[in-house]
């Protein structure tokens, strides 16, 4: 998992240093839907992938 985050974390920075200098409400819209995709997964069982009720949180 670690060597995952050492290759992801860098590049979701770098992503949103540039959407930040380009579209910063984009920047906003991104990191809402990371905040919510990290969130889903931590909340999900091994046995559980369907997001049901909260299906909301993505829109």
């Amino acid at each position: 998992m670690a060597d995952i985050a050492d290759t992801v974390l860098p590049n979701l920075t770098a992503a949103m240093s540039l959407l930040n200098e380009r579209a910063p409400d984009e920047a906003t819209n991104f990191l809402g839907t990371v905040l919510t995709a990290i969130e889903a997964t931590t909340h999900l069982d091994s046995n559980q992938w369907n997001l049901g009720p909260d299906l909301h949180l993505l829109q």
